[in-house]
């Protein structure tokens, strides 16, 4: 753990904030180099992206003060340091969802092409933003006695390495929209595909998780927004497809061949 790499005079160099900074700018360079295949005009690109990316870091810091209220009440001030941790993955997706769907509206995009460039950027970026939440010690796993146990500063026992799980989780998901991207059956159909593979992971991730509280048993506020996204994000695969198809009655066998990965 090394929440804090060095200092250049007056000024701190936060590994969180290091981290986050490179997932910007990979997920950026991402879009910026695919949307000019896609001949988006490179400015308009840009300051789509800017906007994206300040209205994810809005959303996600948001939905994590609003959840975490207790820990800015001495300090109401702090709540504005986001380079020091604490970030919401799902209000990062809400922000930025909605800034998508506006930019789109503006510039006279389609809304889901533009979904579907944003989301392996998304998914490249978020990996980053994991790895930066391990050096500083955020998004930590609960106590475990198994072999990958890892001993973070400050917390009890070993650890469970969820930040480097949900890092690799992203990382596998930006690999597999890459072999998707040129063969979707519907535009959106990517960014669905991304919510939902992802929903699924987190929520099974989030059993390892130990700064979180739970709302029921074992389950926590994550686990619900993962079910509901994940959910949604089916039904909503599920209604583009038979609309496609013509019939109630999904043909798989179709989707599958569609989407076939061995030959992109």
């Amino acid at each position: 753990m090394l929440p804090i790499l060095f200092d250049i005079g007056p000024v701190t160099v936060y590994s969180f904030g290091l981290m986050l900074a490179l997932g910007i700018l990979f997920g950026v360079y991402y879009v910026w180099s695919h949307g000019r295949v896609a001949s988006l005009p490179e400015e308009k690109l840009l300051d789509a992206a800017i906007i994206t990316i300040l209205a994810g870091l809005v959303g996600a810091r948001l939905l994590y003060v609003l959840s975490n209220l207790s820990l800015y009440s001495d300090d109401p001030l702090s709540a504005l340091a986001f380079w020091n941790g604490g970030l919401s993955f799902w209000g990062a997706l809400i922000g930025g969802a909605l800034a998508v769907r506006i930019v789109a509206g503006r510039f006279h995009w389609p809304a889901g092409s533009l979904y579907d460039l944003a989301a392996p950027g998304v998914a490249l970026g978020s990996a980053f933003g994991y790895l930066g939440a391990l050096l500083n010690g955020s998004a930590y796993g609960g106590e475990t006695s198994f072999m990958w146990g890892l001993r973070l500063q400050g917390l009890t026992g070993l650890r469970h390495p969820s930040q480097v799980l949900e890092a690799l989780l992203q990382l596998g998901l930006f690999l597999l929209l890459l072999r998707l991207r040129k063969r979707t059956p519907f535009a959106g159909f990517l960014a669905l595909v991304y919510l939902l593979l992802y929903s699924i992971g987190r929520f099974l991730l989030e059993f390892l998780r130990g700064d979180q509280t739970h709302l029921a048993g074992p389950f926590s506020q994550a686990h619900l927004t993962a079910l509901l996204v994940g959910m949604i994000s089916l039904a909503l695969i599920y209604l583009r497809l038979a609309r496609l198809q013509g019939s109630w009655r999904v043909d798989l066998s179709q989707v599958l061949r569609s989407v076939d990965v061995r030959g992109t």
